[in-house]
């Protein structure tokens, strides 16, 4: 199961994290908003803010982390982001104290770390997991094979020592010799 989730979440995230934000361009921001990345880093302290197509202007926050993210040979640091409980919809970005390249991406890159953990998870149960099945197989055909050896042996008796007839009557017309 979580190799399925590492899987998918790895798949979901398809190594293309951003999209480039030329100025005056809007963004579609989902439930989990979205990040502001530049190629000049954090030198500074650059601002951005959000503006809705109903007008009203969210100030986007100083990330709480460095993130960086190659893409193309060119690294991008993000220098805002959304607060949780941001508004799904489309926004104009703008931001101030930063001339580079911006861009925007997911807000938090830990669906694709968790995906990536719950691969590496997945893989070592199913490892573990296949180990003691093979471990396990081993075992019952071990078992299987002393017990059908046991049970051959049976067939013809237990070696008995005693009498044939100790605590019964004999059979008509035979009789004990002692």
């Amino acid at each position: 199961m979580l190799v399925i989730v590492g899987i998918v979440a790895l798949v979901g995230h398809d190594g293309r994290p951003l999209r480039r934000l030329p100025a005056g361009s809007t963004v579609q921001a989902g439930s989990g908003g979205f990040g502001v990345y530049s190629s000049q880093g954090t030198g500074g302290r650059p601002a951005c803010q959000a503006t809705s197509t109903g007008g009203q202007r969210v100030a986007l926050l100083a990330p709480s982390g460095v993130t960086s993210i190659t893409k193309n040979g060119r690294t991008f640091t993000e220098i805002a982001r959304t607060p949780d409980a941001f508004p799904a919809g489309r926004y104009t970005v703008s931001c101030t104290g930063t001339t580079g390249v911006l861009a925007t991406g997911d807000r938090d890159f830990g669906a694709a770390a968790l995906g990536i953990v719950a691969l590496v998870i997945g893989a070592i149960v199913l490892v573990i997991a296949g180990t003691v099945l093979v471990v396990l197989i081993l075992v019952l055909r071990i078992r299987n094979r002393r017990a059908s050896t046991s049970v051959v042996g049976s067939l013809y008796g237990p070696p008995d020592r005693s009498p044939p007839y100790q605590d019964k009557q004999p059979p008509p017309g035979a009789s004990f010799r002692s």
